[in-house]
């Protein structure tokens, strides 16, 4: 008896030859093709980020007969995810979660939404359905430091109550 590894490979029918030098014989072995599941996404959506941080997209971790899974994510500006709408698509994934870090998140634009889905994939080249789309809403993050908003608000307070003072002082000079 004789056992062999079976490299990873697309789902179907294969042949396979085997020989011993003076004999060969051809025999037939069959890839599985069932689909991995679904994952579920763990994130809350819509997931509201500041604008420049790091974003860590996390997601069920699904099993199949054809392991090892690994998993496709994909990032639009549309929900929908037509071909033009894709801003990122990142593939063979080994860990049920993904940083997009700065490099990746500094093109996403203050006040917009964005979407996420991914969907897992065996080792024998099986696709499963995609996730519903999670969505991210980015957040503008202000550049002016609170002092200065405290202060200017402080300020324009007393510039109001100054112009209020001499209103009524200047109205009680000309009665």
């Amino acid at each position: 008896m004789t056992s062999f590894h079976i490299p990873i490979s697309a789902y179907g029918d294969h042949i396979m030859i085997i020989g011993d030098g003076l004999n060969t014989k051809e025999l037939t072995f069959t890839v599985e093709s069932e689909a991995p599941a679904k994952p579920n996404l763990f994130l809350v959506s819509p997931l509201l980020v500041k604008e420049g941080t790091d974003i860590l997209l996390d997601w069920e971790d699904v099993t199949d007969k054809s392991m090892p899974v690994t998993y496709t994510l994909q990032l639009a500006n549309d929900a929908g995810f037509p071909t033009g709408s894709i801003l990122l698509e990142k593939t063979e994934l080994p860990d049920s979660e993904y940083l997009m870090d700065l490099s990746k998140t500094q093109f996403l634009q203050p006040g917009r939404s964005y979407y996420w889905r991914v969907r897992a994939v065996d080792s024998a080249a099986n696709a499963g359905e995609w996730t519903k789309a999670g969505e991210i809403k980015i957040a503008s993050v202000s550049t002016i430091p609170d002092w200065l908003k405290y202060t200017l608000v402080v300020l324009g307070a007393l510039l109001i109550l100054f112009i209020w003072y001499r209103m009524r002082r200047a109205g009680k000079r000309s009665s």
